[in-house]
């Protein structure tokens, strides 16, 4: 090696160890984390009390809220498990749904469907009360469309926050799928909720994404299971 080339060899490794201090922790790493359930009616109350435990769970182990809840279309047997945390690796994320899904194994009837998402705004780390109106949608944009579907879902927090009857708005982006998102919005009433989603901001989010959908737009009803 010449004295040259071992001059910016150093050089560059000096640049490495300057941005990254030996010891500096890893910035946290905020995430929603969505998991679908889905049991027969026989067993639903049995799965619905072990998604209580896990969520419980969930909040001892560091999750800021963790809740378990029940669609309200009179199919109980489908249900949700909604978790803030401020900060979640994949690798623990994973491990903690394989233990979900082993231990409700034997009472359900489809596979676990779980979403680990980045946040585009900033969480609310805090549950909604009890009572409250949930909805959870799963929005797929063709790849061409992420960009848009993040700026006008960033928007929508405003619009949402600012109708009556709001209590939480929460969007985020599936890892590894910057073109799927989950926003999960929760309200005082369902009339609150469909008030907003007849009116004109409320209808803007459906326009603005229609062009670039990829899936047709999915919105679930829950409340506390």
């Amino acid at each position: 090696m010449t004295r040259h080339a071992a001059v910016l060899t150093l050089g560059g490794l000096a640049l490495g160890l300057l941005a990254c201090p030996a010891g500096r922790a890893a910035p946290p790493e905020p995430r929603l984390v969505v998991v679908y359930i889905e049991a027969p009616p026989a067993k639903a109350d049995a799965v619905a009390g072990a998604m209580q435990i896990q969520a419980q769970a969930a909040r001892k182990a560091g999750a800021a809220a963790a809740e378990a809840l029940r669609e309200t279309r009179g199919r109980p047997g489908r249900m949700v498990l909604v978790e803030q945390w401020p900060d979640l690796s994949a690798a623990k994320a994973a491990r903690q749904v394989k233990a979900l899904a082993d231990a409700l194994q034997p009472n359900l009837q489809a596979p676990v469907d779980d979403r680990l998402n980045d946040p585009i705004v900033p969480l609310d780390l805090k549950a909604a009360p009890a009572g409250a109106f949930h909805v959870l949608m799963h929005i797929d944009v063709v790849p061409d469309g992420s960009a848009v579907a993040r700026q006008a879902l960033v928007a929508q927090k405003a619009s949402v926050m600012a109708a009556p009857g709001a209590i939480a708005f929460q969007a985020a982006s599936q890892a590894g799928r910057p073109n799927h998102f989950a926003v999960h919005e929760a309200w005082k009433t369902r009339g609150a909720y469909e008030a907003y989603a007849a009116s004109l901001a409320g209808q803007d989010l459906r326009r603005q994404l229609d062009r670039f959908k990829g899936a047709p737009f999915d919105d679930r009803f829950y409340g506390g299971s």
